[in-house]
């Protein structure tokens, strides 16, 4: 679309023209793409995500190896501050995957919200 090109606000009916913040009509707000909002849920989202993942591989899973097969495994096998670290490494890079793809899905969209 060009700057000379106009859209249909859904609540009001009135012309809206594109590249224009507000609608002038209704006051609703027209967002091209996603909002900061939705790109910071999908980065947390996927912050925990990872951490919950990690936590589980890390603490939780030789300890059911130990009960189910008989192992002796300790809980946190290797954790140290390296480990720690490389964890808090992953879930960022996995976070900022996440806020890609969200930004990636709303990318050419143009929606609008009333306040």
């Amino acid at each position: 679309m060009d700057s000379s090109e106009v859209m249909i606000c859904p609540f009001c009916r009135e012309e809206v023209i594109y590249k224009a913040l507000v609608c002038k009509s209704c006051g609703s707000d027209v967002v091209y793409g996603a909002t900061n909002i939705e790109l910071n849920n999908s980065f947390k989202t996927g912050f925990t995500t990872t951490g919950l993942a990690l936590f589980f591989i890390v603490f939780l899973v030789p300890v059911f190896l130990n009960d189910w097969f008989d192992f002796n495994i300790s809980a946190i096998v290797g954790v140290n501050w390296f480990t720690f670290a490389v964890g808090v490494g992953l879930s960022l890079y996995m976070a900022s995957k996440n806020r890609r793809k969200t930004e990636n899905y709303y990318r050419g969209q143009v929606r609008f919200f009333r306040k």
